[in-house]
């Protein structure tokens, strides 16, 4: 039986790679997978006959069957191969880690074609071995580390059981700015024991709030109940444990192991040759841990959990704390692992039961469920009803559940979606657009893997003037758009609007009275009232959100570039102060980098393009310039590299430039070709592809878009004619525009980026006297 054919047989049995030792030869196999099969359909009859209070020992609800509705599962690269584990650079850059010994790089939409760094031929790939783990050093911008866990031919050979066999090896390395790592650079952190079979690596590595390392390795494939191999409860072994680490390979002052009976264990797993009987590893946090595969740390508190692959009956979560013992492989679950039906309850003195764990009895959607792998906790804020809530998946059943205490002091789960026949490895919230989704990886250990992201499909919303002066609002959703709404309140020029996360959206606008004024649209519902800021203008403010902080520029009626934010945790306004001094005659344009430093460009009182930034937490730079002129506000947009303009330019031509954020200098300007008589508007798709929708001088609307090679498309036309800039934006694969057309009616088009191809305009009712605005929302 080949490779391949095993894959699927372990598939119809619902057993995963990590679960069972196959390195006999072909006909043993056969003969162990037949005894398997046996063995796993005696364990789901008794499961299935057992009685119902069993399964209520844990304070926790039945996993619920539907899926939750608005959100949406996006494929967004294929690999080759199987992909272990994801991070992110402070710039943007995805790392995606191999299973191979690779370490791919996806940078500004693209997967590049050569990874940064190939271990392969020094890495071991039978079992559950391979590059397992990845972490970002939290100072990467000062030092470029980068840490890789992965098994390491440490003599020259992947046979496992002896004094020469494989290594599981902490690394740290230097990820350079061209994308490329010198191997040389690496520095071993620590070597596991020998290992004694090719299971249970562990997998999961990542720095903690306290800026320490936690490394999550396997037990190297004890089996259960047995006190001869017992390397998981000891912690003068470092298999079956969690590592804690300084970044440097030391170890924190705080560690449980630290007396007089200790000893660093960094260079072999063990206390040094000649150590006293009983020293333990100065490394270990915890221990007693089977296959912990995937851990989170909570981003809004300290809790961290653990995900730890079960035997034959459970799978679990642990709590991390320091000096725990989770009881493998004399405890399963909440159970004896000798007995795990009939012994449960408390554990002995000194052991500690997980927070939460499931029977295989469990399904998907009909698939047994058997192995928990990925966990991430799900950024306050960030979905409607997920606050505090963590995410684990199963990969024999390819499900995601949702995991939340409840008042009985335990663990709710309901099902979250189900994103395959089976697959999901790891799981990890990362940069999508001004906001976060959720990225996963994918894979049967075999050929073909896959990259996708899981985002809620949030809605639109656009605002306008009307031709009275009043202020109204619209909403798309579910594929199309409602019916005006009068919001209160009137403006003499476009409302602007900011998104700051998928379920809140700021809106910030002149007043008839030149005042500045906001309010807030969370969960698709206005705040009461207005908040006044003070202060006065002569055109529509600018407004983004960054780091949970509202910033709001406006030009005052001084003609002076003014500056205030508003905390959106408690709704306080810091105070008007001028920018660095700076004057404008237009409307300023602002936009945040994905470092959460806000972009700031204005068009002087010299008709120049001049610029300023402010870092988050500080101040605002002095002005520089590009050069060039314009009649009018610039458009910019931002991504983890550059900062994109494209301004009118004194002669009506459509001219563009960059800033590289890393060192500030302009490229220079260049034309785009064609001439409006407009500010244009500019913004970027998932894949950084700017797109620039104009008004021609001939009042028609003008499409361009430059793809991250640097080319530009050319101008293709949906017809139709405005009288004022149009309003552009991104969702999903779709661009969104909006215009006053020159009967003063709000009309709308769709591109497909997918087809490259215009659908119909169509009316939204309603008039305006200037320029709609549009933003995401909940």
């Amino acid at each position: 039986m080949d490779s391949a054919s095993l894959l699927d047989t372990y598939g119809y049995l619902g057993i995963h790679p990590k679960k069972t030792r196959f390195h006999l030869a072909n006909n043993e196999r056969l003969r162990r997978l037949s005894k398997m099969r046996v063995l796993l359909l005696s364990c789901l009859a008794i499961l299935a006959i057992f009685p119902a209070p069993f399964w209520q020992l844990a304070p926790i609800s039945v996993h619920a069957s539907q899926q939750q509705p608005n959100y949406r599962d996006d494929s967004v690269a294929n690999v080759t191969g199987t992909p272990m584990d994801i991070a992110w650079t402070p710039d943007g850059r995805m790392l995606i880690l191999m299973r191979s010994g690779k370490l791919l790089i996806r940078a500004n939409g693209v997967m590049l074609p050569t990874p940064a760094i190939d271990l392969s031929q020094v890495t071991c790939t039978s079992g559950d071995e391979g590059m397992g783990g990845v972490a970002v050093h939290p100072n990467f911008t000062q030092n470029n580390y980068i840490y890789l866990y992965y098994t390491y031919q440490k003599s020259g050979t992947c046979t496992t059981g002896s004094a020469n066999a494989p290594v599981n090896r902490l690394s740290r390395f230097t990820l350079s700015s061209n994308n490329s790592i010198n191997p040389a650079s690496g520095v071993v952190l620590l070597d596991s024991p020998p290992l004694p079979t090719f299971d249970h690596m562990g997998d999961d590595l990542q720095f903690g709030p306290d800026n320490n390392l936690y490394l999550a390795i396997g037990d190297g494939g004890s089996p259960c109940c047995t006190s001869t191999f017992n390397y998981p409860e000891d912690p003068g072994v470092l298999l079956g444990k969690i590592v804690r680490l300084t970044d440097s390979g030391g170890i924190p002052l705080d560690n449980p192991f630290t007396g007089s009976n200790s000893a660093r264990c960094n260079l072999t797993g063990v206390p040094p040759a000649g150590s006293p009987s009983g020293t333990r590893c100065q490394e270990v946090y915890a221990m007693g841990l089977r296959n912990p595969f995937k851990a989170s740390f909570d981003p809004s508190g300290s809790r961290y959990f653990i995900n730890d692959v079960g035997n034959a009956t459970w799978e679990e979560v642990d709590l991390g704390q320091p000096g725990a013992d989770y009881g493998w492989p004399t405890r399963e679950g909440p159970c004896s692992a000798a007995n795990p039906v009939t012994d449960c309850g408390p554990p002995t003195p000194g052991l500690t039961n997980p927070i939460f764990w499931y029977g295989h009895n469990v399904t998907a959607d009909g698939v047994k469920c058997g192995a928990i792998t990925a966990g991430a906790f799900v950024p306050n804020g960030l979905w409607p009803g997920f606050d505090h809530s963590y995410l684990y998946a199963d990969w024999n059943c390819g499900g995601i559940w949702q995991l939340d205490s409840n008042n009985s002091g335990g663990f709710t789960s309901t099902f979250f979606a189900k994103v395959g026949a089976a697959g999901p490895i790891s799981m990890r919230f990362g940069p999508y657009g001004n906001s976060l989704a959720l990225y996963y990886v994918f894979g049967n250990y075999g050929s073909k893997g896959q990259l996708r992201r899981i985002s809620l499909s949030s809605s639109l919303v656009s605002l306008v003037e009307g031709t009275d002066g009043a202020v109204y609002w619209n909403k798309y959703t579910s594929g199309s758009w409602n019916t005006w709404q009068y919001l209160s309140g009137s403006t003499s020029t476009t409302p602007s609007l900011c998104s700051a996360s998928p379920t809140r959206t700021e809106l910030v606008l002149r007043g008839t009275d030149n005042g500045v004024y906001h309010k807030s649209f969370i969960n698709g519902v206005w705040s009461t009232g207005w908040d006044s800021l003070g202060g006065g203008t002569f055109d529509q403010p600018a407004c983004v959100v960054a780091n949970g902080v509202l910033h709001v520029v406006v030009r005052g009626t001084d003609n002076g570039t003014w500056y205030n934010s508003m905390q959106l945790s408690t709704g306080g306004w810091s105070g008007w102060s001028v920018v660095s001094g700076g004057s404008t005659l237009s409307a300023p344009s602002l936009t945040v980098d994905a470092s959460g430093t806000v972009q700031l460009v204005v068009r002087g009182t010299d008709n120049g393009v001049w610029h300023s930034s402010k870092p988050s937490g500080g101040s605002w730079t002095g002005w520089d310039s590009p050069g060039g002129s314009t009649p009018d506000t610039p458009a910019i947009v931002s991504d983890s590299n550059f900062l994109y303009a494209v301004v009118r330019g004194s002669d009506d031509g459509i001219w563009y430039n960059t800033m590289m954020l890393s060192s500030g200098a302009w490229s220079g300007w260049s034309w785009v070709g064609g001439s409006t008589s407009a500010s244009p508007s500019l913004t970027q798709d998932s894949s950084r592809a700017l797109h620039l929708v104009v008004r021609g001088t001939d009042n028609g609307i003008w499409h361009n878009m430059r793809n991250m090679s640097g080319s530009w498309s050319g101008w293709d036309t949906p017809g139709g004619a405005t009288l004022n800039q149009p309003a552009a934006m991104v969702q999903g694969s779709t661009l969104f525009v909006i215009v006053r057309g020159t009967d003063n009616a709000v009309w709308t088009n769709t591109w497909s980026l997918a087809t490259r191809s215009w659908s119909n305009w169509s009316s939204l009712g309603g008039t305006t006297s200037a320029m709609p605005s549009i933003a995401t929302s909940a």
